[in-house]
C-alpha cells in the first residue's frame, strides 16, 4: 500500500493531531512543556528525545480520548485514526521548532 500524504505529513490523522495541538494556544504551551520534559529525559537516559516525546504525545491524547472506554461506530473510527498517527514524526517537528 502507497504512503499517502497529506499537507506534508505521513497522513491525514498525523496532520490533524500536530494541527489541532498548534493551532490551540492551551495544548501548544502544553507540548512545548512535554518537549522540554523529553529532552531532559533524554539526557538521563540512552533514548533520543524523539522517542520520549514520541511516547509522551501519545500518552497524552490517547489518555485524553473522551471514547476511550466505549464500544460503537465513532469510538472504533476514533481509535482507528489515532493509532494511524506517526507519533515519532508529530515528536521531531514539535522537537524542531
Amino acid at each position: 500500500m502507497a504512503v499517502q500524504m497529506h499537507q506534508g505529513w505521513q497522513n491525514h490523522e498525523t496532520w490533524v493531531v500536530a494541527d489541532c495541538i498548534d493551532k490551540n494556544p492551551d495544548t501548544y504551551r502544553y507540548r512545548n512543556d512535554l518537549c522540554d520534559q523529553a529532552e531532559l529525559m533524554a539526557r538521563r537516559s540512552d533514548r533520543a528525545a524523539e522517542s520520549h516525546l514520541a511516547e509522551l504525545l501519545q500518552t497524552w491524547i490517547e489518555t485524553n480520548n473522551p471514547l476511550a472506554d466505549q464500544s460503537g461506530l465513532y469510538a472504533e473510527l476514533l481509535k482507528a485514526a489515532l493509532a494511524a498517527v506517526d507519533w515519532h514524526e508529530v515528536a521531531e517537528v514539535f522537537l524542531s521548532d
